[in-house]
């Protein structure tokens, strides 16, 4: 081969090898345009290339048509933050707003509500933002609560509005729902007062009204009752202040609310409102718990009579001012009929039980009407039966239905349920309650109703136990480590006088109630009268 073909050679050999790594730069995606030649050109002697080979340039990269991009299958973008902006029709308004726009009559004790369509940010619910002003644009002092589960703001005034007025209600621009959405306007509405001479109030439950009070206490925890139409709301929190709020809609008149996670030995103060108008309110204190045993608690029974004696004695215990009340049976004469039950117990003592628990149980004259389902259906029964128990400090309190009669055949598993409790308890003290006897030398001697519980309260070393029927006082020496009492002389008419038995210690016929004060080893017992004046002390030691 001659210099010169060697030569042509070489320079093929050359432009071969351009083509290829510019081919190759093409298929990787090099160069965004156009690209200057990667070598010199070629010299004319050169053969023409064969048609297969490309021209020496790097194309442009051509992004397909949008028709011809591959799906995407990367997850959705992430919807928008809370915190972001909502369109017009998505930022907070007002669904509703009591007393309405143009009401007149208003109660002069009522609650503003406001009711709106987002859930609100509490923070910017003040009485900056909520404002109740009279015609002198003055705000109205009052305080302000929220219930997120119905998106429900309740202004209630400090003091009772002026009647016969204007008052104006605004809601500012300062409000905004949870996602950080402000109002884009105010709201105002307006409402006329009543005019205590010209519009008499109408009555908030037209058919009958039993204000709130409260049906059972124990050391986290309240059940407060109260009858009025199906729907109430209740407020509540440690004095002085109510920071709570439920609406109970059951759907009948007669409402039994428990006020979740409270505080032992502490108080708390209540309201309960119906249609925006306050039908009652009070405080009480919570039970106290487990290693504080000083308190004091008042027994008496038969006593729902409606008469100067229930009275005198409901003034008694007002002034004694104890922790609770047990009340063992005959609470309601003559037969335990509903409309037996307000004009006989919830009237005579409604200044009392607002404040302070009663623990009834039933008597005979309670079980008449229905076997006791009235008794269960006007007083709160956790265990949804006639006989359950308490507790308060270092002491268990154990309620029993002894009512064996022809009228009412008691639960057969009381007995079993009775004998697990106080098995199971490890009270320093344990007190019982029931209405018939089992040790009286009165009218009433010596009923068989409750003999199989006898030997229990022996074994369990049951320290004293309450009763009624027997319309008279008697204390029992202790029988068998236990203590007897016939309390009886709560108001009804009083028996003959009771005689006396082997196992008396005293006896009396006289209106009366005992007043019990207690310590982790002491419990003291006083039999008062009617007047407060004591006619019968024991002191129990541990």
């Amino acid at each position: 081969m001659s210099s010169k073909q060697g030569k042509r050679a070489s320079q093929c050999w050359q432009y071969w090898i351009v083509h290829l790594l510019i081919l190759i730069l093409a298929a990787c995606g090099g160069g965004g345009g156009a690209s200057a030649p990667l070598g010199p050109s070629p010299a004319p002697e050169l053969p023409i290339a064969p048609q297969a080979i490309p021209p020496v340039s790097t194309p442009s990269v051509i992004a397909p048509p949008p028709s011809l991009m591959p799906v995407s299958r990367a997850p959705s973008p992430p919807t928008l933050p809370p915190f972001r902006p909502l369109p017009e029709s998505r930022v907070p308004s007002v669904a509703a707003v009591s007393p309405g726009n143009g009401a007149t009559g208003v109660d002069l004790q009522t609650q503003i509500r406001v009711t709106f369509d987002k859930p609100i940010d509490l923070t910017t619910l003040t009485t900056a933002t909520l404002i109740v002003a009279g015609p002198d644009q003055i705000g109205v002092p009052g305080s302000i609560s929220y219930d997120p589960s119905s998106q429900t703001a309740l202004f209630t005034p400090s003091r009772p509005l002026s009647p016969g007025t204007v008052y104006q209600g605004t809601l500012t621009r300062g409000i905004k729902d949870v996602f950080k959405n402000y109002f884009t306007i105010g709201y105002d509405w307006r409402f006329t007062t009543l005019d205590n001479e010209k519009d008499p109030p109408a009555p908030i439950c037209p058919e009958r009204t039993r204000p709130p009070y409260l049906a059972f206490v124990t050391p986290t925890s309240a059940t407060v009752a109260w009858e009025c139409t199906p729907e109430g709301t209740i407020e509540w929190g440690a004095a002085p202040n109510v920071a709570y709020r439920f609406d109970d809609l059951v759907g009948w008149r007669k409402h039994f609310v428990t006020l979740p996670g409270l505080l032992p030995n502490t108080r708390y103060v209540y309201r309960v409102s119906v249609g925006g108008r306050v039908l009652g309110e009070g405080s009480f204190q919570t039970a106290k718990g487990a290693g504080d045993n000083q308190f004091n608690f008042v027994a008496f029974a038969d006593s729902g009579v409606k008469s100067s004696d229930q009275l005198a004695l409901a003034a008694l215990v007002k002034k004694l001012d104890p922790s609770f009340v047990i009340v063992p049976g005959d609470v309601v004469y003559e037969d335990g009929y509903d409309p037996e039950y307000d004009p006989r117990y919830f009237f005579p003592y409604q200044d009392l039980i607002r404040q302070i628990p009663f623990f009834p149980v039933a008597g005979d004259h309670d079980v008449v009407a229905d076997d006791g389902a009235t008794f269960l259906a006007n007083f709160f029964h956790p265990t949804g039966k006639l006989y359950y128990e308490f507790h308060w400090g270092e002491t268990d309190f154990f309620a029993l239905d002894s009512t064996l009669t022809r009228y009412h055949k008691y639960d057969p598993g009381q007995l079993a349920w009775f004998q697990e409790a106080i098995s199971q308890s490890a009270a320093r003290w344990k007190i019982v309650y029931f209405h018939h006897p089992p040790y009286s030398s009165g009218l009433f001697g010596n009923l068989p109703n409750m003999k199989d519980f006898v030997p229990l309260f022996e074994k369990y070393h049951v320290d004293v136990v309450f009763t009624g029927h027997a319309h008279d006082y008697e204390r029992t020496v202790p029988i068998n480590g236990v203590t007897y009492f016939v309390t009886g002389g709560g108001g009804a008419y009083l028996t003959q006088s009771p005689g006396i038995s082997p196992f008396t210690a005293h006896s009396q016929s006289v209106h009366h109630l005992i007043s019990a004060s207690m310590t982790s080893d002491a419990l003291t017992l006083q039999a008062l009268d009617e007047n407060g004046v004591s006619f019968d002390s024991v002191v129990i030691q541990k």
